[in-house]
């Protein structure tokens, strides 16, 4: 019986040794199997923050691409209507600034159609495009407002948005740029300098929507950056804390199965001169 204990606790050591766990059931040691699964479920719980933080910071990024790719046209707007203006230019300056007007509403677009992962940016929760023009109205339609909001958690109690509509950046009221540039490429191709100046007016809003839209995904990047920091801070401490309760300290653990297998080989040897005497032995 004593020898079945003994061997029992030196193969307990040495598990501990090879596995470098203090306990491999938790019936072994109930409270801090318990401590244990909790701080894991903690730790989990951010590997899964972890994953929102990453998708959010690659959405953002993307966004914040298309949305200064976005302002950059916009200022070649400016430049063109700048060209158009001045009384020097001719009807082939201004068809070549009018091709070049159609050319940035096309590319404009394109941005505010562009996709992540398969899936519209700027369309809010729909997967239809963010910006389509229908023919039989000759206007330009917008899928997806502000209220659309897609949100990611990054934090226990911290929830973000994630993105921004192409109707928050391309309009402004009730004038959306796409149809400010038709009518300005409309008012070149009729050489109405009044016309122009009137829709060069009114682009001129659409820096502000742009700019705003800039400033919600940076600010939405800051928060994402920050959630980041906390939970990469946070996970080095639980990771810190489980291996304190899951873990043996392994010289401590060497020691004690060197112990052990002392103790053991010596009942063993205890054992084996008890079973080698003979029944004369036992009657003297």
């Amino acid at each position: 019986m004593r020898l079945r204990a003994s061997y029992s606790r030196l193969a307990d050591a040495t598990t501990k040794v090879s596995t470098n766990r203090a306990f491999d059931r938790p019936s072994q040691n109930v409270s801090a199997a318990s401590r244990a699964a909790l701080l894991q479920d903690q730790r989990d719980q951010l590997t899964t923050f972890g994953r929102a933080i990453d998708d959010s910071k690659s959405r953002l990024s993307y966004a914040d691409d298309m949305l200064g790719q976005a302002m950059e046209l916009y200022h070649r707007i400016t430049e063109l209507g700048t060209q158009a203006g001045n009384p020097l230019a001719n009807a082939s300056v201004k068809t070549s600034i009018r091709q070049e007007v159609v050319d940035v509403r096309k590319a404009l677009e394109g941005i505010a159609n562009s996709t992540y992962l398969g899936e519209p940016v700027f369309a809010g929760f729909s997967g239809n495009k963010a910006v389509s023009y229908d023919s039989g109205t000759s206007t330009w339609n917008f899928t997806g407002d502000a209220t659309e909001s897609i949100n990611r958690r990054v934090a226990q109690s911290e929830t973000v948005r994630v993105n921004v509509t192409a109707q928050e950046a391309f309009t402004n009221g009730s004038d959306d740029i796409f149809t400010m540039l038709d009518q300005l490429a409309t008012s070149l191709d009729n050489d109405d300098s009044a016309a122009t100046v009137t829709a060069m007016n009114k682009l001129a809003g659409f820096r502000s929507s742009l700019s705003a839209a800039q400033a919600q995904v940076g600010a939405a990047t800051q928060i994402v950056e920050k959630a980041d920091l906390r939970n990469s801070s946070l996970s080095i401490r639980l990771d810190e804390e489980i291996t304190n309760v899951r873990d043996v300290d392994l010289g401590d653990a060497i020691t004690d199965q060197q112990r052990l297998s002392i103790a053991y080989d010596a009942a063993i040897s205890v054992t084996a001169k008890t079973l080698n005497k003979s029944l004369l032995d036992w009657l003297r």
